[in-house]
């Protein structure tokens, strides 16, 4: 073997087409629960008395149970928040070749999200919604990048050049598309997280069509980098022997 650093190469590229598969399989699952799950009048779940793990799907208007909540980085009145703060990492290395390389990376400093239930809206009536470990694509309210001096001038070594604080919120009022388990407790009906980790569940601003679009379009990227990922990892492979 000439070159046995490509092999090592070599098992990167194949790691990072398990990766692609892996959400490939992630991607196509969603699209095929959303797909298969048919849309609820709200009225009609209020009636189930035992639903046992059925999972739903609804579309209306959110409201807040009691008080709205205030989120934490823009102040705006909301009923739900996900606020994180992150620091942006450069590091300087050497690659397998020997020349100097940059990655950039981030690190949560802070992380906020509200756990607190809320409505959601139709004609026919509202349901409560449990937000916990639930997939929330809400409004982005914050998106700001502040520098921060501590880059490294030369020499190799990571340091922080950067803080992103974000914020994301569910305003009053807003339409939403939501999938998730309908479940019971003493205050009635709910829509949560299944217990089968392997079901989708989530709330989105986006439209169902919207949403089934963007996956696709995801599936696609990812069969084009696994066949790229497969090919360049095979390549290595040959330089190497």
């Amino acid at each position: 073997m000439r070159y046995p650093e490509y092999i090592a190469l070599s098992l990167f590229f194949f790691g990072g087409a398990g990766y692609f598969i892996r959400q490939w399989f992630k991607h196509r699952h969603k699209i095929r629960d959303i797909i298969l799950t048919p849309t609820s009048p709200i009225g009609s779940l209020l009636n189930i008395k035992k639903s046992d793990g059925r999972i739903v799907e609804i579309k209306g208007s959110v409201v807040a149970t009691e008080s709205l909540l205030t989120a934490p980085y823009t102040q705006k009145s909301c009923v739900f928040f996900h606020s994180t703060q992150k620091n942006k990492f450069k590091e300087v290395y050497r690659n397998m070749a020997g020349e100097r390389a940059t990655k950039i990376y981030y690190k949560v400093s802070e992380e906020l999200r509200s756990n607190e239930p809320f409505f959601v809206e139709d004609k026919t009536g509202k349901i409560a919604v449990y937000p916990q470990k639930l997939e929330i694509e809400g409004q982005w309210v914050r998106k700001i990048e502040k520098p921060y001096p501590g880059e490294i001038i030369g020499g190799f070594g990571s340091s922080c050049v950067a803080t992103l604080e974000e914020e994301m919120i569910l305003s009053p009022k807003r339409f939403v598309y939501v999938i998730g388990e309908l479940s019971h407790n003493e205050r009635g009906a709910f829509i949560g997280t299944p217990l089968d980790k392997t079901r989708t569940a989530l709330i989105s601003v986006k439209t169902e069509e919207s949403i089934l679009e963007e996956n696709q379009h995801q599936i696609k990227i990812y069969i084009v980098s696994v066949m790229a990922m497969i090919i360049i990892g095979l390549i290595c492979v040959a330089m190497a022997i």
